[in-house]
């Protein structure tokens, strides 16, 4: 941990950990509003009927490579009811996947990715972290200087 704080001393990286910190907050804040939104919904397992191309894949001029994306189709179960819509478009999913989706009880035709607070509760810790190291270094700076 010493050196760490050393190297953002010797370089001034503490202008970039605090405002780093503040959007991994904000990221934070917005993925547990999402989570929030869908958390009385309820998780089921959906199958691809139909997935057609959108776009095939690639390499861009550097040579990235991007795979094909494809409109995809799925069919669900809600209350008894079957349901079949598009679902959007992804990279790799084929005919008769199995995909985990989740759905409103209030309307079963509003699907979501099921979410659950993993990944909100990772990024609000990681800008809390970034940004504490951020402040405590700049505040340690400033009292050597004065």
């Amino acid at each position: 941990m010493k050196k760490l704080i050393a190297f953002f001393r010797r370089f001034n990286a503490t202008v970039l950990l605090i405002p780093l910190g503040a959007i991994l907050l904000a990221c934070g804040a917005v993925l547990f509003g999402i989570a929030a939104r869908t958390h009385g919904f309820v998780k089921t397992d959906a199958v691809v009927t139909r997935a057609t191309l959108n776009e095939a894949a690639y390499s861009d001029k550097n040579k990235t490579y991007h795979e094909a994306t494809y409109r995809v189709f799925i069919r669900y179960t809600a209350d008894g009811t079957e349901y079949e819509k598009e679902y959007g478009i992804f990279p790799g999913y084929r005919e008769g996947d199995i995909i985990p989706v989740a759905y409103d009880p209030n309307d079963p035709k509003v699907l979501s990715q099921p979410a659950g607070y993993a990944l909100p509760a990772l990024t609000t810790a990681a800008g809390a972290a970034v940004l504490a190291v951020g402040v405590i270094i700049t505040v340690k700076r400033r009292r050597t200087t004065v």
